[in-house]
């Protein structure tokens, strides 16, 4: 170990050089690789680091000190830090190639590496640059800070830059670390400027070497300059914190050289900080003008303002400042990439062509694509590619982005038959639109339709197509694309022949002698099958010749099928894939294959750790093998991907019974979906359906088919899975005796299955075993007719009551009769029973044969006189209670009584709101007769004419009280004792009523009807001849007739 010290500024404490030999061209070149120590002073910390070089030597043999090493690596943070310094010489300490001078127009700024040259004098022509853009910072021996590029402070601040330092060489690269410039560095401001030698200040300023602290702890790229964060400041609209993100590497800085740290793991913090910090200046300079960085760059200053205040307290935690650093540095960092990803191949600095990829085949977030054919018209000179797509992300967008050769244009695309909208692209680039209402994964085809002119050969088509949530308007728009597509279509050239099982297929070239030379031979299996997630076996590509061959080529229509692969697949950078030629280590061809195999490999459907399944099917893979004389075999592999679903046979689970099979309830699709599981549990179990994070789905559908979508994206259905049915609204129903049938609504016993509000449409019912309505309890069978025709039988128990009647008697149903009973008694004038039936309702109805529990009801007009109100008597009273026959409410009247019973059941059972309680009626009618005489009748003894036709007919002795009320048909009258006129006197004679039996048990009744017979005596009477010839006369009397015992009469003559 040794100790120097460089101008009183930097100390190297130690130095380790590594040796190792590099071939270049014929001659070997002897490659050291330094290891340096140093020691450094800064604002009274001490900072230790070590920084490594990288030298190859060449012919030309320069001699540099190791102090010029360490001068260059300072140099190189001075260029990084956008100031400027002084320094005559850069030279490495070893045997070098000389490089060119840097010039004012390559930026170190932009470089990855730099190599320290071996120039012994500067040209004063390039000397002098300037700083020219808000990105590159260039120092050269002679430099002028501009006000857009240079890093200028009056302040105590350090301005930083945000680029890149490398420096380019003709030989070779000296090293990817950071590297400093060979120009000689210089300052001529009055402000801060760091030198590599000395570190030189020209005028008062404090922060001599906060970004070279930065620089030394290994931190490439990691500065900000002043102008670069302005012009960043200004694109996102931060204006007002210009003052604090200016000085965002040297606060930074400068707060960490000046808090002293105690424990090991603050110091880390505290570098991690600075480092971070370095590098979110670095980004914030390129996020500069870059579209949709505004928020990051509010979260790096949010970071910043952090940091400023953890570092102010030298006992604070940086544990949580280092996580927001962080995260404001990703944030700030993926804002930059996208803004600028694809613009430059960082591989040989040229733009990234459109439809250029860097890998085989990739997808973004599940986008994938394929062009499953191209066709060609020749009538209509039309080309039309088909691509299937698939997106796990449907989003609302899908685009096109498509170029076409100069002799093609694209007319028209369409989106599952749907046409797409042009809405950007010139020249030979199309893009197309649409918006779609798909959900998850979406599965879609696109159709491109082109035409050609009249120089076109081959049609050809690069394409990517990708989802998005805003529309597409430009290749530029947002999403997740696709890999680039490529296909193309011959418009002029005849076809190659194509065997499906052929394993070599020649073709010999015109005029090619056999004897001079075989034509080449390809061996490929003519099948070879796989599922996805499948590791390819047993898949090789034979290719032979017995002089040599030129070229393997596949046939543009072969699938990329995903995650197959060939890792030994020929390819130089000379003639690209498919060469077949062999080189000596210059490059120079030697020679030719004549023996070669290509191993496919890979997993089907895997790409790395993304899964990716590719779609089921056969895909014809075609190779031709092209021999040195331009003779060609040609030979096919069928490739078959299996998908999951083919060996895989889910059953359906117990049948779930619905109300309706078109329109399941969620508890219903729950209820499949549950027996689906239980029923194919080795199914979801296995591998096929779920592999770590990998899961497959399980959907059921409105009409209950379930179906399985395997990882793989294949799916089974399985249908079946429900049937109709319907439920019995109640195990025992009720009925009256001889109720009409139609009277039971069949709809009515049954209820739908689930909860369902009703039946589906098309639902009908018929009797198989129809009830009997005889009165008792026996079994009937109602058949439920479903939509699809299937039928369901349902068995109840059923009783079927009595209902209520009336009295029968003698063929007389419904009519009683009595007679009105002497008010305030229960008999008539004549001394009878004025109702001889009685006044229980059971002798009237039927209500001792109903159910317990049955109650009836009196409901009458009396008179039938439909004018006055109802009268009603509830709780099975007497009818006695409403006959109004008897006792003070007696009158005559004739009226029809309905009796309303109401049973213990409703049709479904148990009485409620909506089951209301079975009932029937049954009507009778009740007369009730006041007889009396129609008149008194008058005669004279011996005249019996007034009164002969009463005694023949004693009915017309009398009438009812009420003539309104008419004496029943078949009531008999006769005299209890026949009137006569043989004597005068007033005679009561009786004529006895008797009523008909009506519908009663009971004998007739009868009562006595007094008539009142009136005979007066005749007048005494005298003949004339008794006067008048011998009346009067001796011995001769006077004869007087009609004269009543002891009468007297007198004669008087005169």
């Amino acid at each position: 170990m040794f100790f120097r010290r460089q101008k009183g500024q930097y100390c190297e404490t130690d130095r380790v050089t590594r040796y190792k030999l590099v071939k270049s061209g014929k001659h070997w070149l002897r490659a050291s690789t330094s290891l340096f120590g140093l020691f450094k002073v800064l604002r009274g910390g001490v900072d230790t680091t070590q920084v490594m070089t990288e030298v190859v030597e060449n012919q030309t043999n320069q001699t540099l000190t190791g102090l010029d090493i360490i001068r260059g690596i300072a140099a190189t943070g001075a260029v990084l830090g956008g100031a400027v310094a002084t320094q005559t010489k850069v030279f490495a300490n070893e045997a070098v190639a000389l490089e060119k001078t840097l010039d004012s127009s390559d930026a170190l700024a932009t470089h990855d590496t730099v190599v320290l040259g071996t120039t012994a004098k500067v040209d004063a022509e390039n000397s002098a640059s300037l700083s020219n853009s808000v990105s590159e910072s260039v120092s050269t021996s002679e430099s002028v800070s501009t006000s857009l590029s240079a890093s200028v402070s009056s302040s105590a601040s350090m301005s930083t830059s945000a680029s890149e330092s490398a420096s380019t060489s003709a030989s070779v690269s000296a090293s990817t670390s950071v590297s400093s410039s060979q120009s000689m560095l210089r300052s001529e401001d009055s402000s801060v400027a760091t030198s590599a030698a000395s570190i030189e200040t020209a005028g008062q300023s404090e922060s001599a070497s906060a970004e070279n602290q930065v620089v030394s702890q290994g931190l490439p790229n990691s500065n900000l300059s002043a102008p670069v964060l302005d012009s960043a400041k200004s694109a996102t609209g931060l204006i007002e914190k210009t003052s604090e993100l200016t000085s965002l590497a040297g606060v930074t800085a400068g707060a960490l050289s000046s808090v002293e740290v105690s424990t090991k793991k603050n110091e880390e913090d505290r570098k991690k900080i600075a480092k971070i910090s370095a590098e979110m200046g670095e980004y914030l300079a390129k996020a500069a003008d870059l579209p949709d960085t505004s928020a990051a760059i509010l979260k790096v200053e949010t970071a910043i303002t952090e940091i400023e205040s953890a570092l102010q307290n030298p006992t604070a935690d940086l544990g949580s400042v280092v996580k927001t650093a962080t995260s404001a540095r990703n944030s700030i960092v993926n804002a930059v990439l996208r803004a600028t990803s694809g613009q430059r191949d960082g591989r040989n600095g040229r733009a990234i062509e459109r439809g250029s990829s860097p890998r085989a085949s990739f997808s973004s977030h599940g986008t994938t694509a394929s062009i499953e054919s191209g066709r060609y018209d020749r009538n209509s000179n039309e080309v039309v590619w088909r691509i299937n797509m698939h997106a796990n992300n449907a989003l609302h967008h899908v685009g096109l982005i498509a170029d076409v050769d100069s002799n093609t244009t694209i007319n028209r695309v369409t989106f599952n038959g749907q046409p797409m909208e042009k809405r950007g692209g010139s020249g030979n680039e199309y893009v197309y639109d649409i918006r779609h209402d798909k959900q998850r994964n979406l599965e879609a085809t696109l159709e491109v339709y082109a035409t050609v002119n009249d120089k076109s050969a081959t049609a050809t088509l690069d394409a990517r197509v990708a989802t998005s949530s805003q529309p597409f308007t430009s290749a530029d728009t947002s999403g997740n694309y696709t890999s680039s597509m490529h296909n193309e279509v011959a418009t002029r050239v005849s076809h190659a022949p194509r065997m499906n099982r052929s394993i070599v297929v020649p073709n010999r070239a015109a005029g090619q002698s056999r004897a001079a030379s075989n034509p080449p031979t390809i061996t490929m299996p003519s099948d070879v099958t796989f599922y996805n997630d499948d590791a390819i076996t047993n898949f090789q590509i034979q290719l032979r010749d017995d002089r040599g061959m030129d070229r393997v080529s596949p046939s543009q229509s072969n699938a990329i099928i995903t995650g197959v692969t060939s890792p030994n697949y020929p390819a130089t950078s000379r003639r690209g894939p498919g060469d077949l030629w062999t080189y000596d280590y210059r490059g120079n061809r030697t020679g030719f294959q004549k023996s070669y195999n290509i191993d496919i490999t890979g997993t089907v459907g895997r790409t790395g750790t993304a899964w990716e399944p590719y779609k089921p099917g056969t895909y014809p893979l075609e190779y031709t093998v092209t021999d040195i004389d331009g003779q060609t075999a040609t030979a096919t592999t069928n490739f078959h991907v299996k998908g999951f679903n083919e060996r895989q046979n889910p059953v359906s689970g117990a049948t779930v019974t619905v109300n309706d099979k078109a329109n399941l309830s969620q508890t219903e699709k729950d209820q499949v979906l549950a027996n689906f599981k239980a029923a194919n549990a080795s199914v979801i179990s296995s591998t096929d359906y779920k592999k770590g994070s990998e899961e497959g789905f399980i959907s059921v559908a409105n009409n209950g088919d379930v179906t399985i979508t395997y990882r793989d994206r294949t799916t089974d259905t399985v249908t079946n899975n429900v049937k109709y049915g319907v439920e019995k609204a109640t195990d025992t129903f009720y009925a009256v005796s001889n109720e009409s049938l139609s009277n039971i609504n069949p709809r009515s016993l049954v209820r739908p299955v689930g909860g369902a509000s009703d039946l589906p449409s098309g639902t009908t019912f018929s009797w198989k075993q129809a009830p009997t309505m005889e009165v008792g309890s026996r079994a009937a069978t109602l058949t439920v007719t479903h939509p699809d025709r299937t039928t369901t039988d349902l068995t109840y128990n059923y009783t079927v009551y009595p209902k209520i009647e009336t009295k029968t008697n003698n063929g007389e149903t419904g009519k009683f009769y009595a007679f009105k009973a002497v008010p305030g008694s229960d008999r008539t004038v004549g001394g009878s029973y004025a109702n001889n039936i009685g006044g229980f309702s059971n002798l009237y109805i039927n209500n001792d044969s109903l159910p317990s529990g049955t109650t009836f009801a009196y409901e009458y007009q009396l008179n039938d006189n439909r004018t006055t109100p109802v009268r009603k008597q509830d709780g099975s009273p007497a009818f006695s209670s409403v006959w109004n026959t008897t006792a003070d409410s007696a009158t005559t009247h004739s009226t029809t009584y309905t009796v309303k019973a109401t049973y213990p059941k409703g049709r479904l059972g148990d009485v409620t709101t909506s089951n209301p309680a079975l009932t029937s009626t049954v009507t009778f009618n009740y007369t009730v007769v006041d007889p009396v005489a129609k008149q008194e009748y008058v005669t004279t003894v011996g005249n019996t004419t007034p009164l002969n036709d009463i005694i023949s007919n004693p009915s017309n002795a009398v009438k009812n009280s009420d003539s309104s009320v008419a004496i029943p048909t078949g009531t008999d009258y006769t005299w209890v004792s026949a009137p006569d006129a043989s004597s005068p006197g007033i005679y009561k004679k009786e004529v006895k009523v008797t009523l008909p039996q009506g519908s009663t048990d009971k004998p007739r009744n009868a009562t006595n009807v007094p008539v009142t017979i009136k005979v007066r005596p005749n007048p005494p009477q005298i003949l004339d001849d008794q006067v008048t010839n011998t009346g009067g006369l001796p011995n001769k009397g006077i004869t007087v007739t009609n004269a009543l015992p002891g009468a007297s009469v007198t004669l008087t003559i005169g």
